[in-house]
């Protein structure tokens, strides 16, 4: 038994690597294609723009795992299947369970490796992405780190806690505080703002605090009725700035919504977010579960295009859904876990029921 757990496990292998370097290196040289021209027109040095590709590998391998482990699930069973090894196992008395064991290891292996690829380097990778953007494609000094969006002005620093702007017309910013300086980088003046609207072409705030630093040191305070926040750009150009998830890791998301909940602020699209970190990679495992039962309905008959037909089906099924829901759980309609999770149960039961119709 553990020979032929070896060879099946080998034989998945093989085709993993083969359908996950095909797959990263179709997504690298589409990232490529698009980012070339726009690197070379803002002059980022050679060996800078090179580093910025290969930034974005951990996070493009994240990516296309699913796809590249379900794809590589049919594809080493079809093989089998075309060898008559199946039949043969069944023959031996070595029941589908057993059989498949070793590709849901694998799966266990690969999600958990994802887990920690995503927790490790990928927030790395992604804060070195957008260090270059900010110097040499934004210009503007936009960060997100944990305590949310940072601008900086030639006169001020400015601090934004949570950001929507997923619709531009009706954009919303929230904890804005603007640290005003002089020449001499010296705090003159400080806003506060609990929140901020789009309307008119400008920010109207709400919840305005401004405190400034007198001459003879003495401390101003006042609060505005009705202020505009003329320091911040528009929704479009903050957009580059928006909150970037995956520049931050299970532990670091966590406390910055804890931050922000503290505050007073909604937190449900954060914890959308923070679930899906773990439920996403998830789908590597679920992915041969629902492979598996395909595989072996199609038998002998699927060609490796059929294979693949079958894979782009089923994946992009899985994201539309994942998309939806996730939508749903930011928006606060349902529970953010909901929204995060519900398409994995959604799947292994789709998997689970397509066992009950396979023969032993």
């Amino acid at each position: 038994m553990k020979i032929l757990q070896r060879y099946i496990t080998f034989e998945f292998i093989k085709i993993l690597l083969l359908t996950t370097a095909s797959l990263l290196l179709l997504l690298f040289i589409v990232e490529i294609v698009e980012k070339v021209d726009d690197l070379m027109e803002h002059g980022v040095p050679f060996m800078t723009g090179l580093y910025y590709f290969l930034y974005k590998l951990p996070a493009l391998l994240a990516q296309i795992s699913p796809m590249a482990v379900l794809l590589a699930t049919l594809l080493s069973i079809n093989v089998l299947n075309r060898h008559n090894e199946i039949t043969a196992i069944k023959a031996g008395g070595i029941g589908i369970g057993r059989f498949i064991a070793p590709l849901l290891i694998c799966g266990v292996v690969i999600s958990g490796a994802v887990i920690l690829l995503n927790e490790s380097i990928t927030p790395h990778t992604e804060r070195n992405i957008r260090t270059i953007e900010a110097r040499y494609l934004n210009g503007d000094g936009t960060h997100f780190g944990k305590n949310g969006l940072w601008l900086k002005t030639p006169s001020a620093v400015i601090n934004i806690r949570s950001l929507d702007i997923t619709d531009l017309e009706d954009a919303e910013l929230n904890g804005i505080r603007i640290y005003h300086t002089d020449d001499d980088f010296q705090l003159v003046k400080e806003t506060m703002a609990t929140s901020a609207r789009w309307v008119d072409n400008r920010w109207q705030a709400e919840g305005v605090t401004i405190r400034e630093s007198l001459a003879n040191g003495a401390i101003k305070t006042t609060h505005p009725k009705d202020y505009t926040l003329e320091e911040l750009k528009s929704p479009e150009e903050l957009t580059g700035g928006t909150p970037g998830f995956e520049s931050m890791n299970f532990t670091e998301l966590r406390g910055y919504i804890k931050k922000l909940e503290a505050d007073g602020f909604d937190t449900a699209r954060h914890r959308t977010e923070l679930y899906s970190k773990l439920s996403f990679p998830l789908v590597n495992l679920i992915m041969i579960l629902v492979a598996v039962p395909f595989a072996l309905k199609s038998g002998r008959n699927t060609s490796i295009s059929g294979g693949v037909a079958m894979s782009v089906v089923i994946g992009f099924s899985y994201w539309i859904i994942f998309a939806i829901t996730k939508s749903i759980g930011a928006s606060g309609a349902v529970a953010p876990i909901v929204g995060a999770v519900f398409p994995n149960v959604l799947f292994i039961a789709i998997g689970v029921l397509m066992f009950s119709y396979v023969r032993e």
